[in-house]
Parts: C-alpha cells; structure tokens; sequence
C-alpha cells in the first residue's frame, strides 16, 4: 500500500508529458524565422528562401516544411525541404527560381505533413509578400542603421556589431562596415595641404587603399563609405577623388564587396565619373526642407 501512495505521489509530481512545439513567424522581418535572399529579387535570380523555426528539445531531429509561392494570378507552386533540428532553431533553405516578375505571397509551414504531435498546431506557418522586378531594374532600398521592424531594406551601411552583422547576413541583408571618405577624413596637417595639397592627397590615396582594401569583420559584405563631395576646386573634392580612386582599387581588387557611398552637397561631373567606377550604391545626403521654405 506504501509503495503504490509513493508512485501515486510521483505521478502526480512530474505531471504529463510535454508535447513538442515548432513555431514559425514572418514578422517584424528581422526577428521573423522566414526570409529571402535577395530581399528583391529581380527576374532570372534564384533565390534563396530561409526558414528559421523555433523548436522545443522534444522535437524529431529532422522535421518537413514546404514552401509556396502563389503569383497574382492564383497560380501556386510548391517547393519540398527539409529542416534539421538543433540548438532550440529548426532550420533549412529551398532555391526557387524568379522567372517572371511580379507579386508573389510566399507561405512556409514547418511540419507540413503533421507529423509531430505538437501542443500548438497553429502556429506552424508564416507569410511574407514578395515583389520580383523586371530584369535589369534592380530595387535597393538602404538604411545606415539596421531597424529590427523594416521590411524592405537590402543593404545596412553601418551594422553595429558581429551579432547583428549575423543577423541581418541570416535575412539576405547586405551588412557593410562603415570607414571614413574623402571629404569627413580631418586628421591631417591643413597647413601642409595648402602648401603642397599634391603631395598629401597622393598620402591620401595610399592611407586610404589601406583602409579599403583591408579584411573585414565575419559577415561583413562590404564598406559604407561616409562620406565624399565638396565644393568644385576644393581641396575637400579633391580629398574625395583621392579617396574614390582608392575605392576604385578595391572594386578591381576585391570585385565581390558592396561598396555603398554617401554623397554629401551638390554632385558635380568630376565627382560623378569617379563614382560610376567605384560605387556599387551611391547614396545622395539631401537635407529636408520644411513646407513653405
């Protein structure tokens, strides 16, 4: 009778089991288990499409998700992954390729085929709209800083740190590391520059090759570049030419980084054929003006 009162007792103390749980969101996009890359794409990419599911420690090592994408018309097509199970994270990617543009809805479910007793069943799917451009004309949509809650940037030119690099890396986020351009670059002898301006902007060119050219943090798919302009003739365009033709060296150098650029003041030829050469992305610093000014 004791030993029957003791199991009983021990039942009750562990309580039932606890069932499984995968859990998958879009949104906001950089926190979400779901995402592309590119961001936008364009006609003829193939794309990568990312899940990121939650998954608790009583999940089967491997769990089925299927991906569909439906254009405008109604037209569906399906895509089979698997997710390998690991870490809390059930994660996998599938490639699909962008033969038309338009507008898709892009619906992944983890565990299509319920095969996983779960104590949730509702929260196994997530959605995101995806635009696929014509060819050629390629979107990009910038921010200096990452913003957890955009949902349509491409490219962060100042990420902060290795996490966030990671992170934005893990949504098909272009994250760049930020270095100085010609025209913000102050730590030099002004006295010396009006004396021999040749001779420090050749300084320049070395200084920033160097700057360029270096390796970059892990995750880190280029330099935003901040920033580069100034006056015609002076000695702050001239910084920024140097600057650009070191930027140029790079681009033939290492063809595989992003170099994005901020432009501040007005754009003058001279300025705008170095650019064509060095930027991938050039980014015009407009002030806004209020109404009625």
């Amino acid at each position: 009778m004791r030993s029957a009162t003791a199991l009983t007792l021990l039942l009750l103390t562990l309580g039932p089991a606890q069932a499984a749980d995968l859990a998958l969101t879009a949104a906001p996009y950089l926190a979400g288990g779901l995402c592309t890359r590119p961001v936008l794409p364009m006609e003829r990419d193939t794309v990568t499409i990312a899940i990121r599911a939650t998954a608790t420690a009583d999940c089967p090592p491997t769990v089925a998700a299927q991906v569909a994408l439906t254009n405008a018309e109604g037209r569906s097509q399906k895509l089979a992954l698997t997710l390998t199970v690991a870490d809390g994270l059930a994660t996998g990617a599938v490639e699909w390729p962008a033969r038309r543009n338009g507008l898709y809805k892009l619906r992944a479910t983890v565990d299509a085929g319920n095969a996983v007793a779960e104590s949730d069943e509702a929260n196994n799917s997530a959605e995101l709209l995806l635009p696929v451009t014509v060819f050629g004309r390629r979107l990009h949509c910038v921010w200096y800083g990452a913003v957890m809650t955009n949902r349509w940037t491409t490219c962060v030119t100042s990420s902060a740190n290795d996490e966030q690099r990671a992170v934005l890396d893990q949504h098909g986020i272009d994250a760049l590391h930020w270095e100085y351009g010609g025209m913000s670059w102050s730590y030099y002898d002004r006295e010396r520059a009006e004396r021999e301006p040749q001779a420090v902007l050749a300084e320049f060119e070395q200084l920033f090759a160097e700057k360029y050219l270096r390796p970059l943090p892990e995750d880190c798919a280029g330099l935003g570049i901040d920033e580069t302009g100034g006056y015609p003739g002076s000695f702050q365009e001239a910084a920024s030419i140097a600057s650009l033709k070191s930027l140029i060296r790079a681009q033939q150098q290492i063809p595989e980084r992003v170099f994005a650029v901020w432009h501040g003041g007005g754009l003058s030829p001279e300025l705008a054929k170095y650019y064509r050469q060095a930027a991938d992305l050039l980014l015009l610093e407009t002030p806004a003006r209020p109404a009625g000014h």
